[in-house]
């Protein structure tokens, strides 16, 4: 068993030197993660202390559980925020607390971007749901220990920090302590060395794509954006791919990358492409611009990640032409359909405020900025007679953020973008993004070897709100005119579960509801109506070498 030898100096006001002792067990059918925490106690013998939340900072998870003092004369109480308690304790005592991080069904609903997975064979869950921290300056130094003390014999442990360590010690700060994944159970671990630093995959479950080839994927990928920002300061990156049903979920940290998809399908295009997205954020927007919001610009680092996530798997032969084609034209029917593209940017802004009360809102953004980067960009190539492209304005952003030691704003890519483009963007931001103007596609995104025809265009129509049903698990928001309505679809009916591509007409989505009649599942194709409207169509006998070089795409020479 894995134990600490606690040595504690004078506490400081708020505690630098942070331990945790960690175990996993099943009690009676409930498996879970056994933590205790124990730091220096300040001087005053009182401390706040910060339960595990949700990535939304929310109320306390309803995951936590037997939470009790395990030091001498220590005290828990409430506070007015359910997340946070405080601690009373003779001045200057180490302090040590305890408590159980459980998977509840309470915890599975709350609406996150990732619930934890905590079963029988393994467990996968973040930093946010797992640590309690004493409260104060999310970016101050701490000297962290963690301490597995009981694992399964058999299981891996993978985690933000380290592989096959069950004791690690490290610098962090409460905000990337938080920022962190911890997982462990039947993981197969894969490794490889990306431009000489080590680089791996803990991959659970039966994938109908090889281990090796998954890793070779994310290894392209991950390589692809390094060279790009001529960034290798990663001592250390792992990559934790864990099956599950319903949509794709990925999310990135440090030096880590979470994602969760339905292993059916193996290896595709959205596997990669969220890791694509997700690891981008590295550079756009936390060294680039990292005090940004989604509500002022969102449209910017959000838009312009969407545009080179699929750029970069282009660019690393991971999808052809025709699938870069086929994902801008799933994009431009997103945003034409929408019934918010419109949407102002005060609205937006109170939107992202107040928790957007349409997903679609939200979506909104992506596909301004991933529209708004293939024109600029195609302008850019088209003002330069391809001696530039929008590569050079993000590598020009990335060296001023350095060289000047602070956060960008939105009007630094305007005094660049006037740099390439010879005019003012800043209209451009104007109309579209405060406006609400509709933007156009730009016939020329795609280079040479494209062409935008209008195309008749089955549009996507869920037929009923399903943010909205989420929020209130009930269905709500049905449309009389829908395929949904048609199938049975009413408003009032309790919402159980979904099942839709969104954006795929074709598909047929499988709602479950309950009401009067009992619980059933009814099943529609989300089609509406059909439309004129703009797609790219690649055009045949166009040089590889034309195209190539349009998306910067280095050949090899021929011989």
């Amino acid at each position: 068993m894995l134990t600490f030898n606690l040595r504690l100096a004078a506490a400081p006001v708020a505690p630098s030197h942070l331990q945790y002792a960690l175990a996993f067990s099943v009690q009676g059918t409930v498996p879970g993660i056994d933590v205790t925490l124990t730091f220096p106690g300040d001087a005053s013998g009182t401390s706040l202390l910060a339960l595990p939340a949700g990535l939304g900072g929310g109320g306390a998870y309803p995951n936590i559980t037997s939470l009790r003092a395990a030091s001498p004369r220590t005290a828990i109480t409430d506070t007015d925020k359910p997340q946070v308690k405080r601690l009373t304790y003779p001045a200057g005592q180490p302090v040590s607390i305890a408590y159980r991080v459980i998977v509840t069904d309470a915890g599975q609903q709350m609406e996150l971007s990732y619930s934890p997975e905590i079963e029988r064979d393994h467990f996968s869950i973040l930093g946010y749901q797992l640590f309690a921290l004493p409260t104060g300056d999310a970016d101050r130094p701490l000297a962290v220990e963690t301490a597995w003390n009981s694992l399964p014999a058999g299981w891996t442990l993978a985690d933000s920090h380290g592989v096959r360590q069950p004791y690690q010690a490290f610098s962090a700060t409460p905000r990337t302590l938080q920022d962190s994944v911890w997982a462990a159970g039947g993981y197969r671990l894969l490794h490889t060395l990306i431009r000489g630093k080590p680089f791996y995959v803990a991959v659970r479950g039966e994938w109908p794509t090889p281990d090796a080839q998954i890793l070779a994927a994310f290894s392209k990928i991950v390589g692809a954006e390094r060279k790009f920002w001529h960034d290798d300061n990663f001592a250390y990156y792992i990559v934790v791919l864990n099956p599950q049903e319903g949509d794709e979920v990925g999310m990135s940290f440090p030096t880590s990358f979470y994602e969760a998809v339905p292993s059916k399908e193996g290896l595709g295009f959205m596997t990669q492409n969220i890791l694509a997205h997700e690891s981008f954020h590295a550079w756009l927007p936390k060294r680039i611009m990292p005090t940004a919001t989604i509500a002022t610009s969102g449209w910017f680092y959000e838009g312009f990640t969407v545009y080179y996530a699929r750029l970069f798997q282009l660019r690393a032969g991971l999808i052809s032409p025709q699938k870069y084609a086929d994902d801008c034209n799933e994009v431009i029917r997103a945003y034409t359909s929408s019934p918010f593209r419109n949407i102002s940017g005060p609205r937006f802004r109170y939107e992202a405020e107040h928790g957007f009360s349409d997903s679609r809102i939200l979506m909104v953004a992506y596909q301004r900025g991933d529209l708004l980067a293939q024109h600029w960009n195609a302008q850019i190539r088209l003002v330069s007679h391809g001696q530039h492209s929008l590569d050079d304005v993000m590598l020009d952003l990335l060296r001023l953020a350095q060289a000047e030691h602070r956060p960008l704003q939105i009007s630094d890519l305007v005094r660049v973008m006037r740099h390439y483009l010879h005019r003012d963007v800043s209209g451009d931001i104007q109309r579209y993004t405060e406006q609400g103007q509709t933007i156009s596609p730009d016939p020329s995104a795609l280079g040479p070897g494209a062409t935008l025809v209008p195309t008749p265009t089955i549009l996507f129509d869920l037929g009923y709100s399903s943010s909205g049903s989420l929020h209130l698990g009930k269905i709500t928001g049905v449309e009389t005119a829908s395929n949904a309505y048609r199938a049975g679809l009413r408003d009032g009916q309790s919402y159980l579960d979904a099942d839709f591509k969104n954006g795929d007409p074709a598909k047929e989505a499988h709602i479950t509801v309950k009401d009067q009649a009992g619980q059933r599942v009814i099943s529609y194709h989300p089609a509406g109506k059909t439309v004129l409207m703009p797609q790219y169509k690649l055009k045949p006998g166009i040089p590889n070498t034309l195209s190539a070089s349009w998306f910067g795409i280095v050949q090899a020479p021929s011989h």
